[in-house]
């Protein structure tokens, strides 16, 4: 799933999952965060609360201890991470920092199937379409102010 109107022709891709390129080394979780078309990412609780929403259960994570260099084309650009992500590593003039990134979880267990992983694919391919996130963040925020009264 690529992002419309992205640099470069194909678009960038909507998803970006973190952790070992190769299959059996990442296990039946996978941590990742989907991005809006200015390619920032979208909160992961935010995610969450809308996939809850369409029956979907996924979780929240935290990936920790990731080191960094300040100068890095990766992170210039490529993620929007918030500066209290960042820790400086003990030296003041240090180009390499560690960051803790909020990432949203999707396990597989043995009772899943075609269709979840489907229902899991067609849900994320929703924030295609920009006007979906906006329409459920107002959902969210409605549902959230009628509990408070």
């Amino acid at each position: 799933l690529r992002l419309p109107g992205s640099k470069g022709g194909d678009g960038d891709p909507l998803v970006h999952i973190y952790g070992p390129k190769i299959k059996y080394e990442r296990g039946a979780a996978v941590a990742f965060n989907v991005k809006q078309s200015d390619g920032t990412l979208v909160n992961a609780e935010v995610v969450q609360k809308i996939a809850e929403k369409n029956g979907i259960s996924l979780g929240i994570g935290f990936l920790s201890h990731i080191k960094v260099d300040l100068n890095h084309k990766q992170l210039n650009g490529a993620f929007d991470i918030p500066e209290a992500s960042f820790y400086k590593n003990g030296r003041k003039d240090s180009k390499k920092v560690t960051i803790r990134v909020e990432v949203v979880t999707a396990s597989l267990g043995f009772l899943t199937n075609f269709e979840d992983v489907y229902n899991m694919w067609a849900f994320v391919a929703k924030f295609l379409d920009p006007s979906f996130l906006e329409s459920e963040r107002l959902t969210i925020a409605a549902d959230h102010s009628e509990g408070q009264t």
